[in-house]
C-alpha cells in the first residue's frame, strides 16, 4: 500500500507563508517571542490599513510612512497635495494622534505672549500641546488630537484634520 499525502498541493500559492515561517524559524526565536513579533506586525498592518481606507473616505491621502523602534506608523497626511498634518501611533499607543508641529523663536519679544495664546487656543479646541527644543535658539511645538482605536473612522479624522487645520491658521495669524 502506498501512502500519499492527503491535502492537494498548493501549486505556489502559499509560497509566500512559506518563505516566511523558513525567515522566522532561521532567527532562532522562542515561540514566545516570534509569535509576539508576529502579532505586533499584524497588528501595524491592520492599523495601516485602517488608516489608508478612512484617509481616502475623508478624501485625505498619507504619504511618507515611518515606523521604527518609538512608532508603530507616521504618515503625513495631504489634503489637495498640501500638507495638512500628520498621523502617528506608538507601539503601544491605544490609538492614533492627528498633529502637526512647527517652531517659534524662543527669544522673540512676543514669545511668552504667544505661546501662551497658542497654549489657550489648543486648550479651547482639545488640542495637547508638547513642547521640544530640537533647534538651538527655537522651541518645538507637537499640536496633537488623540483618538482611540475604537473610536476611529472617516468622519472623526476628517473632523480632526479640519480642527487642527483651523486652529493651525488661527495660530499663523499670531506672526
Amino acid at each position: 500500500m502506498i501512502r500519499r499525502f492527503p491535502f492537494d498541493k498548493d501549486y505556489g500559492r502559499d509560497d509566500i507563508k512559506k518563505r516566511l515561517n523558513a525567515w522566522i524559524e532561521k532567527q532562532n526565536l522562542r515561540d514566545e517571542d516570534a509569535t509576539k513579533a508576529l502579532e505586533m506586525i499584524l497588528n501595524q498592518r491592520k492599523n495601516i490599513s485602517l488608516i489608508r481606507k478612512n484617509a481616502k473616505k475623508a478624501g485625505l491621502r498619507v504619504e511618507r510612512f515611518i515606523t521604527n523602534s518609538a512608532l508603530e506608523i507616521y504618515f503625513d497626511i495631504l489634503r489637495k497635495n498640501r500638507n495638512v498634518g500628520y498621523i502617528s501611533k506608538g507601539w503601544e499607543d491605544p490609538g492614533f494622534r492627528i498633529g502637526e508641529y512647527f517652531e517659534m523663536e524662543k527669544n522673540a519679544p512676543s514669545f511668552k505672549e504667544n505661546f501662551y495664546k497658542v497654549f489657550k487656543l489648543c486648550s479651547g479646541n482639545l488640542i495637547s500641546v508638547g513642547v521640544s527644543e530640537k533647534t538651538p535658539g527655537k522651541v518645538g511645538v507637537s499640536l496633537e488630537i488623540g483618538i482611540y482605536k475604537d473610536g476611529f473612522s472617516s468622519k472623526v479624522l476628517k473632523s480632526a484634520v479640519a480642527t487642527l487645520e483651523e486652529t493651525m491658521c488661527r495660530i499663523k495669524e499670531l506672526g
